[in-house]
């Protein structure tokens, strides 16, 4: 990841929030570079999608990351259902195609629509 970013438009005509959806990891990244990142990107919304939103990096556990992102008028939520599960995790990165069709399924869960 090493804070590399993609993104893309949100392909859905039925999607009700029109605009870009960004992707990004922070590997690598001390929270000021996360944050001048997103807003380079021009993100206005962080969703974090972590299944615990903590971290050993200084800044990048939920609250310190909200506030930090406030700051510069980004907003936060965090959405654990929109999260790949952890024991899916290694084939979802080795491109196991049953794993991408878990995902599929948890991102169709009634959880993950509520989100």
């Amino acid at each position: 990841m090493g804070g590399s970013t993609g993104s893309s438009r949100c392909p859905s005509a039925a999607d009700p929030v029109p605009g870009r959806l960004t992707t990004i990891g922070y590997e690598g990244l001390i929270v000021d570079e996360l944050v001048d990142q997103l807003r380079a990107d021009g993100v206005e919304v962080v969703v974090d999608v972590r299944l615990n939103p903590i971290s050993r990096k200084p800044g990048l556990s939920k609250t310190r990351l909200a506030a930090a992102l406030d700051a510069v008028g980004i907003g936060y939520v965090h959405e654990r259902a929109l999260g790949n599960p952890p024991d899916n995790r290694a084939a979802l990165r080795a491109g196991d195609a049953d794993a991408w069709e878990r995902l599929r399924a948890q991102l169709a869960s009634a959880a993950a629509v509520a989100a």
